[in-house]
């Protein structure tokens, strides 16, 4: 089934750089990322989980300045009662997020470029990513293909 977003909601986004809605399923996320970004394919870029100790130290900050995956199509924060879509263009205080999971979307042919102020980083060097790797399919697959 697919998920479909109406057109005042892909104009909000795009004039606002970001879109709140209802919780879905994970599944339909890379969906909606495909849709907003108007980017047939969808790799995930990361995956944060933020409990209590929040990984990030900078106030607003846009997601395209902290993202070691390059090109970064766009994030959704997932709350327990709603979640959030941020464009890479937004800024956004991250710092201030706590009890949530971020959940990063990229390109088919994205690739590593270390940025030191992100958190999922130490995640990348763990996999044994050095800057211009192009990212793999057994740890960065592709999630949505139209």
């Amino acid at each position: 089934m697919r998920y479909e977003l109406d057109r005042d909601q892909n104009h909000f986004y795009e004039e606002n750089g970001f879109l709140e809605f209802e919780p879905v399923k994970e599944l339909h996320l890379a969906q909606i990322a495909s849709t907003l970004t108007h980017e047939p394919t969808i790799r995930l870029a990361f995956t944060l989980n933020i409990e209590t100790k929040n990984p990030f130290s900078e106030g607003e900050i846009k997601l395209e300045k902290i993202s070691s995956i390059t090109p970064i199509l766009g994030a959704a924060i997932i709350f327990a009662d709603k979640i959030l879509f941020l464009s890479p263009k937004h800024a956004y205080n991250y710092s201030q997020l706590s009890n949530c999971k971020i959940i990063g979307y990229t390109t088919r042919k994205a690739i590593v470029n270390y940025k030191s102020n992100d958190p999922s980083a130490t995640e990348l060097k763990k996999q044994a990513y050095g800057n211009g790797d192009k990212l793999k399919n057994e740890t960065h697959p592709i999630i949505f293909s139209s």
